[in-house]
């Protein structure tokens, strides 16, 4: 396990739209997330992101999650949130991930979604992109 495989699941759980696919992802990837380089990851991110309140508390709420999932289990730690929604960030999105434009296309369908290009094919055309904002609840263009 490198360190990006660490930090690409960390923001994925974090990501997440819903506490169901929170709860899947965890039990997918506990080997990565559930690890004291996780929990280190995490605190650097706390650090990095310290003058953006709403950023710092969902990135120590998940931390939270994760700590409880070592110490109860994952299905104990977030039973309780699965069934209620998740909340979303006041801000369009708080931490940047490259992704394939394909990926963003997935995670994003239906939503509006602005995306800074960061690498290219040999012919130039996009491959990669990190999501700047998106709108969950787009309205339409008029």
């Amino acid at each position: 396990m490198t360190q990006q495989q660490i930090i690409d699941a960390i923001l994925a759980f974090i990501n997440a739209k819903t506490w169901p696919e929170s709860q899947q992802f965890v039990q997918q990837n506990a080997l990565l997330l559930l690890t004291v380089p996780a929990e280190q990851i995490m605190d650097k991110l706390i650090a990095e992101y310290h003058d953006n309140e709403q950023a710092v508390k969902i990135i120590r709420q998940h931390q939270d999650l994760l700590r409880q999932c070592r110490e109860v289990g994952i299905n104990a730690a977030l039973a309780p949130l699965t069934t209620t929604p998740k909340e979303e960030p006041s801000l369009p999105i708080f931490l940047a991930q490259e992704l394939p434009l394909a990926e963003i296309e997935h995670r994003y369908a239906n939503e509006w979604v602005v995306v800074e290009i960061t690498a290219f094919d040999k012919y130039h055309n996009p491959r990669q992109g990190i999501v700047i904002a998106h709108d969950p609840q787009p309205e339409p263009l008029n």
